[in-house]
């Protein structure tokens, strides 16, 4: 889980949703933790899954896109503006959800391949 914390924080900087830093790892215990990305304002969470309430029950609502990278979908979220509240990204299967309703939650978990970003 640790290189995959470290991959997705080394993406994530190179893309502008962390700040960057000579300290990647740094930046990787930052992300797994949840943290505020800066300007573009995301609360993170490396191992879980965005959901719609806190009970984990909803998955809200959101488009689905597979075959994709990271980037693409960080990108895709940031491009859609104001209709997207977040995006959830399975490394695993190169999948991403941009969320279209605000949840703000997430589903615990430890699955490394997962990352959560609801914006703030």
């Amino acid at each position: 889980m640790k290189t995959m914390k470290l991959i997705y924080a080394t993406v994530l900087a190179n893309i502008g949703l962390l700040s960057s830093s000579a300290n990647a790892a740094a930046n990787a215990a930052t992300a797994a933790r949840g943290l505020r990305s800066g300007a573009n304002q995301y609360n993170m969470y490396i191992g879980k899954a965005c959901r719609g309430d806190r009970w984990g029950h909803d998955k809200g609502t959101y488009h689905s896109y597979e075959d994709v990278t990271l980037e693409w979908c960080a990108q895709e979220c940031q491009h859609e503006g104001w209709r997207c509240e977040g995006f959830e990204y399975n490394k695993r299967k190169n999948k991403c959800e941009i969320h279209t309703e605000y949840g703000g939650y997430f589903e615990p978990g430890t699955n490394s391949d997962l990352l959560c970003a609801w914006k703030y």
